[in-house]
């Protein structure tokens, strides 16, 4: 089986269309910082209790933060220009495959650069 990297735009598009965009921006817009400040809380109490798994698990919910950032953007843009039918509507057919994909974002950092590559390649071939 082929692994296929996944296009995060429309990821969070077929997620807007499956879960509605109320709970996707509420599921983001309080998770990305949520998810920065457990690992920061983690990483201080790890640091100052000489923990180092304390300190460990406080920068990888950092760097999962990290990946929540560009999905929030998507979240946002999406949702402003109402356009998650427009975005997701071929990938309805694969829903199953984004299913499965969605742990990706447990991978530290994976999902930031994947997707600041994907917009970097999409800006280069548009202009």
């Amino acid at each position: 089986m082929v692994f296929q990297v996944v296009n995060f735009r429309k990821l969070v598009a077929l997620d807007m269309i499956l879960h509605g965009r109320k709970f996707i921006l509420i599921e983001f817009g309080l998770g990305t910082p949520l998810m920065f400040a457990l690992g920061l809380q983690q990483l201080l109490f790890g640091l100052d209790s000489g923990l180092i798994f304390s300190q460990i698990i406080g920068f990888y919910l950092i760097l999962i933060g990290i990946n929540y950032v560009p999905i929030l953007i998507y979240a946002v843009i999406i949702s402003r220009k109402n356009t998650a039918y427009l975005e997701a509507e071929t990938e309805l057919v694969h829903k199953s495959r984004y299913n499965k994909q969605q742990f990706i974002i447990f991978i530290p950092l994976l999902v930031f650069f994947i997707a600041v590559a994907q917009e970097f390649r999409s800006s280069h071939t548009s202009s």
